[in-house]
């Protein structure tokens, strides 16, 4: 019950929230990659202060920030702006007191928050003020749901053969073809359901796409979790760990899935 409840509550209120205003949720997604984002940085440069985490999290917000304009050149235009404040603060820390780390390791962590967290939610945040924003926003949550129930149940009763055991022991080649399956099932009843534009061929293809690169962003914070030794990034939400815990596979999918509409013209 744990675990049932959180779950429950996150699934209600995105589904609330996806048929809502579009800056009401991308204001609400704002503030939840700025807890990622401290989650990030708690879980992979433990040693950095909370002021310099602050600052840290500002830097690779700025992305997420400038989405909630709507417009993917605002959006670059916040990467390159988050890439120079971050170069400034290295510069600023080169040589301190106390600031006596390898100054590639600093920007390299400061990069991969603003390509990885702050970039990736910033395509969540442009998602909600796309066309049918409601059915891409619950589209990708039903995918990544349902490729999770699939992966689960089908790799617990027949999974043999391990994915990448070092990263995630319980993953299973078995496991990812019952996600995929059943991400792909999942996709197909919402796009139904919405009435959505694509056809059935195509749909099948974007969701198979999807439901791997979901798979892949899933292994990525596991692999982070991995070298930094800790089991969630967060506790947040009780029984499932923190925000970064229950993003991770929207983080690489939203923008795969923005980048294949805006390719077809449906943006």
């Amino acid at each position: 019950m744990n675990r049932v409840i959180p779950g429950l509550i996150m699934a209600v209120t995105w589904l609330l929230l996806a048929f809502g205003p579009s800056l009401v949720l991308g204001c609400l997604l704002l503030a939840l990659t700025c807890i990622g984002l401290d989650e990030y940085f708690r879980m992979v440069a433990p040693t950095w202060s909370r002021t310099l985490r602050g600052y840290g999290t500002v830097c690779a917000a700025l992305p997420v920030a400038a989405a909630l304009s709507g417009q993917t050149r605002l959006v670059l235009c916040g990467l390159f702006a988050s890439l120079v404040l971050l170069a400034f603060l290295a510069m600023a820390r080169y040589g301190t007191e106390g600031s006596d780390e390898n100054i590639v390791q600093f920007l390299g962590v400061g990069c991969l928050a603003v390509l990885y967290v702050g970039l990736c939610s910033a395509f969540l945040v442009l998602l909600t003020f796309a066309p049918h924003k409601s059915l891409w926003l619950v589209l990708l949550v039903a995918i990544t749901a349902g490729s999770d129930t699939g992966a689960y149940y089908v790799g617990r009763t027949w999974g043999k053969r391990k994915v990448f055991p070092l990263i995630s022991p319980k993953k299973t080649q078995e496991g990812v073809f019952g996600g995929l399956l059943c991400g792909v099932a999942a996709a197909v009843l919402v796009h139904t359901l919405f009435g959505g534009p694509l056809a059935l061929g195509l749909l099948v293809l974007v969701a198979t796409v999807l439901v791997l690169v979901g798979i892949a962003g899933d292994l990525t914070e596991s692999l982070l979790k991995r070298a930094c030794g800790v089991k969630d990034s967060g506790t947040l939400l009780a029984g499932h760990g923190g925000i970064l815990d229950r993003v991770d596979s929207l983080l690489l999918t939203a923008p795969a899935l923005y980048t294949f509409l805006s390719v077809q013209g449906l943006l």
